[in-house]
C-alpha cells in the first residue's frame, strides 16, 4: 500500500514536470514565430541608390530588351554560318521491288545492282563568292546589335529616371505629412490653451469648436496624404520589379539649389555634351548605318554567287548482280571492260562540284528587296534627324522646369518666413484679446500651406535635375556617384 502510494506521488511529479515542459515549449515556439512574424512583416528600406540597383537588375522592361538583344545574337550567329563551311553525314537504305544500281552513274564495268542498298555520304558545302553580300549582312547584323544595346543603356537611363522620380515623390508625401502633423501638434497646444481661456471666462465656447473643426480637417488631410504616399510606394515597388512584402524609403533632405545654379548656367555645354552622350541618338546612328549594309546586301542580290560541294559516298548491297551477268543473259560473250570482277558487296565514290548561279529574272523580287531596303535607310534618317530635335528641346525644356523650380524655392522660403511671422503676431493679439481666433486658424492654414509648397519646391528642384541630366544622357553617372 505504502509502495503504491509512493508510486503514485513520483508519478504526478513526473507528469507536472512533463505539463510544465510543454507549457514552456509552447510559449518558447510561439515568441520565435511572432518575432519572425514581426519580421517579416516589417517593410523593407531602400535608400535611393539601392532602389535604382534594384530596378536595373530587375525591372522587366530591361529585362525584356536584354531577350532582344540576345535574340540578335542568334541572328548574327546564324549569319556568320554563312561564311563557314556546313559538314553534314547522311545514310540512306533503299528497300525495292526491282533491282536498283548501287552507284548511280557508275561505268558498267563497275556497277552491280541489288533490291536492297546501303548508302552512306559524308558532304561538305560553303560559300566560295557572293561579292562580300553576307559579309555585308553580317555587318548589318552587328551594327543592330550595337543599337540595341544603346537603346537598353538608354532604357536603364529611364528606369533610373523613373525610379528616382517615384522616390523622390515619396519623401515629398514624408515632407507633406510631416509638416501636416506639425500644424495638428500646434492646432491641439492652441486648443488646450482656448480651452483654459474659456474656462477663465476669457474666451468663447465657439473659438474652441472652430479650432476642433479646423483640427479635424488637417487630420483628414493628413490620412489623404497617407493613402497617397502607400499608392506612391507601390508604383516604386512595381517601377523596381520588387516582388517581396511592403518597402520603405530612407529619408534624405533636398540641397541642390547649387548644383541647379550651376547647370542653368552651363546650357550651351549641355547642348553639346548631349550630341556626344546621349545614347539613343548613338543607337539611331548604329540602326542607320545597319539599314544602309541591308541596302547594299540587296543591291548585291543581283551578282552571281559561288559555292563548293564536295563528299564521300560509300554503297552496299545484300546480294548484288554485277551488271556483266545481266547483260551476258542477252549478249554471250559481252566485254564491258576490266573491273566487273573486283566490284565486291562495297564500293565508294567521291565528288566535287563547283556551281555558279546567275540571276536572270525573278518577277520584280530583287527590285522590290532593295526598293524596301532604301525605305528603311531613308526612315533611318529622318529618326536620327528627329531625335537631334528632340534632345534640343528635352534639354531646353528642363532647364526651364528647373529654372521655374528655383524660382518657386525662393519664393516659398519667403513666404514660409512671413507665414510664421503672420501666425506668432495673430497669435498674440488673440491672447491680448484683439483679434478673434479666426485669423489665428488662417494663418495656422497659410503657415502649412508655406511648408507644403516649399516642400515641393525643393523636391521638385531633384526631379528636374534628374531631368536635365536624363536630357543630356549622363544620369547614370550622375546616380552612381550619390
Amino acid at each position: 500500500m505504502n509502495n503504491k502510494n509512493i508510486c503514485n506521488g513520483s508519478c504526478i511529479k513526473k507528469k507536472r514536470w512533463y505539463q510544465l515542459f510543454i507549457f514552456v515549449f509552447i510559449m518558447v515556439f510561439s515568441i520565435v514565430c511572432l518575432a519572425e512574424d514581426n519580421t517579416s512583416a516589417s517593410p523593407k528600406q531602400f535608400t535611393l541608390n539601392d532602389a535604382i540597383s534594384y530596378a536595373l537588375q530587375h525591372n522587366p522592361s530591361i529585362t525584356i530588351t536584354q531577350t532582344m538583344v540576345n535574340e540578335q545574337k542568334g541572328v548574327i550567329q546564324s549569319t556568320r554560318s554563312k561564311l563557314l563551311p556546313h559538314v553534314d553525314l547522311n545514310t540512306d537504305t533503299l528497300f525495292s521491288r526491282l533491282n536498283k544500281g548501287m552507284v548511280p552513274g557508275a561505268p558498267p564495268q563497275f556497277e552491280r545492282f541489288d533490291n536492297i542498298l546501303f548508302d552512306t555520304s559524308a558532304g561538305v558545302k560553303m560559300l566560295v563568292w557572293d561579292f562580300k553580300k553576307t559579309k555585308t549582312q553580317l555587318d548589318a547584323s552587328h551594327h543592330a546589335l550595337d543599337a540595341l544595346k544603346l537603346f537598353k543603356d538608354r532604357q536603364k537611363e529611364e528606369v533610373v529616371f523613373h525610379v528616382s522620380n517615384l522616390y523622390l515623390r515619396v519623401l515629398t508625401y514624408n515632407d507633406l505629412i510631416k509638416a501636416a502633423r506639425s500644424t495638428e501638434k500646434s492646432l491641439k497646444a492652441l486648443k488646450k490653451r482656448i480651452d483654459l481661456l474659456v474656462k477663465g471666462g476669457r474666451a468663447i465656447p465657439e473659438d474652441s469648436l472652430k479650432v476642433e473643426t479646423r483640427l479635424s480637417t488637417v487630420k483628414s488631410n493628413i490620412a489623404l496624404l497617407e493613402s497617397g504616399r502607400k499608392t506612391a510606394l507601390a508604383d516604386l515597388a512595381n517601377a523596381m520589379g520588387w516582388d517581396g512584402g511592403d518597402i520603405e524609403v530612407v529619408y534624405s533632405p533636398s540641397e541642390k539649389s547649387l548644383e541647379a545654379r550651376k547647370l542653368i548656367a552651363e546650357k550651351k555645354q549641355l547642348l553639346l555634351k548631349a550630341r556626344r552622350t546621349r545614347v539613343d541618338l548613338a543607337a539611331l546612328k548604329k540602326k542607320l548605318l545597319a539599314a544602309k549594309e541591308q541596302r547594299i546586301a540587296a543591291q548585291k542580290d543581283k551578282l552571281p554567287v559561288i559555292t563548293f560541294n564536295a563528299g564521300i559516298s560509300g554503297y552496299s548491297a545484300v546480294n548484288p548482280v554485277p551488271f556483266v551477268d545481266i547483260i551476258s543473259h542477252f549478249i554471250p560473250n559481252a566485254n564491258v571492260g576490266p573491273g566487273s570482277a573486283n566490284t565486291g558487296n562495297w564500293q565508294t565514290d567521291w565528288h566535287a562540284t563547283f556551281h555558279i548561279k546567275f540571276p536572270i529574272f525573278d518577277g520584280g523580287l530583287r527590285a522590290g528587296r532593295i526598293a524596301a531596303r532604301r525605305a528603311v535607310e531613308s526612315k533611318a534618317k529622318t529618326e536620327v534627324f528627329a531625335k537631334k530635335i528632340e534632345i534640343v528641346k528635352q534639354i531646353r525644356s528642363a532647364l526651364a522646369s528647373l529654372e521655374g523650380s528655383l524660382a518657386r524655392v525662393k519664393a516659398n522660403e519667403e513666404a514660409l518666413k512671413q507665414a510664421k511671422e503672420v501666425l506668432r503676431v495673430e497669435k498674440l493679439r488673440y491672447k491680448a484679446g484683439k483679434t478673434v481666433i479666426d485669423f489665428v486658424l488662417d494663418a495656422e492654414a497659410q503657415l502649412l500651406n508655406a511648408k507644403s509648397r516649399l516642400s515641393q519646391a525643393y523636391r521638385s528642384v531633384d526631379v528636374n535635375i534628374l531631368a536635365v541630366h536624363l536630357a543630356v544622357g549622363d544620369i547614370l553617372l550622375k546616380t552612381s556617384k550619390h
